[in-house]
């Protein structure tokens, strides 16, 4: 799972715009950042933020377990511009961005493996968006994906010419 999450967050962090600017400012796990704050969250904006929402196992023998992994990525943005109809055009682009940046997360994401041997394919399931009372702009995608886990599998450890006895003894 480990390898899930850093497979994530690296590809994400390596997402540039048109313009070679960064995607997003900061992309982290996510251990309440924006959640738990005095004043000015620990981050830079536009962010995302990855945890494990919820994974399920499959037995598949030989203590090798098959999860069904739900993935969040938290899209939270900071807006300080006006987006009505009577803003500036420029102005209400960059109030919506967020959007752009549900579109290229997506983008990125739906269908891609970082480590194939390990896990399956991305596959997003759900869009929410969050209210908040302190004004930032967040939006919560799930993804699935299948994760081959054998963490569990005793290793065999390899046996040297000196360890076999070959008269029976």
């Amino acid at each position: 799972m480990k390898q899930l999450l850093t497979d994530i967050q690296n590809r994400l962090a390596a997402a540039v715009q048109a313009d070679d600017s960064p995607l997003l400012a900061y992309v982290d796990l996510d251990w309440g950042q924006v959640d738990f704050y005095e004043g000015m969250p620990p981050v830079k904006f536009p962010c995302a933020l990855i945890d494990v929402q919820n994974a399920t196992y499959s037995n598949e023998g030989q203590r090798v377990q098959l999860g069904d992994i739900m993935v969040q990525i938290r899209i939270v943005d900071m807006i300080l511009s006006h987006s009505s109809a009577a803003a500036p055009a420029a102005q209400r682009e960059k109030a919506a961005r967020v959007f752009d940046l549900l579109r290229e997360i997506h983008r990125l994401l739906h269908g891609w493996t970082g480590t194939p041997a390990r896990y399956g394919r991305l596959v997003r399931k759900t869009l929410a968006r969050v209210r908040r009372r302190d004004g930032l702009h967040e939006y919560t995608m799930t993804f699935e994906v299948v994760l081959t886990d054998d963490s569990a599998r005793p290793q065999r450890q390899p046996v040297t010419v000196e360890q076999i006895d070959v008269r029976g003894q």
